[in-house]
């Protein structure tokens, strides 16, 4: 299952931990959570809170996108968002692979080394 929390979705504060605790009780599926993920720490939250799974986007692929030169990518979706011209919410930095995988092994998670 799904789980998009859409007041989270795009503003980097983090994923919705007690939907995803109280959605995760009562499922026999797996819950991917997403929405939210600002740090790579989020990541990890998220998990614990019960998701089995998370999806990222701005997380992870807004740095790349900040190498895009404007010329190729004009002032549509996503350049607005890059350019601060986005709702309220903690800046995103971006983060790579590596990142989230490291904060996932801090908080005891066992992962793939890169």
């Amino acid at each position: 299952m799904l789980l998009l929390s859409v007041d989270r979705d795009g503003t980097g504060r983090g994923f919705d931990l007690e939907l995803i605790a109280a959605v995760a009780q009562g499922l026999t599926v797996p819950l991917i959570a997403a929405g939210g993920a600002g740090s790579p720490e989020h990541v990890a939250q998220a998990l614990q809170a019960g998701a089995d799974a998370v999806a990222l986007a701005s997380l992870l692929h807004y740095q790349a996108m900040e190498r895009v030169p404007q010329s190729l990518s004009g002032q549509e979706g996503n350049r607005l968002f890059l350019d601060g011209q986005r709702g309220p919410g903690q800046p995103l930095a971006g983060a790579t692979i590596t990142e989230v995988k490291a904060a996932l092994s801090e908080a005891g998670f066992m992962v793939r080394p890169t």
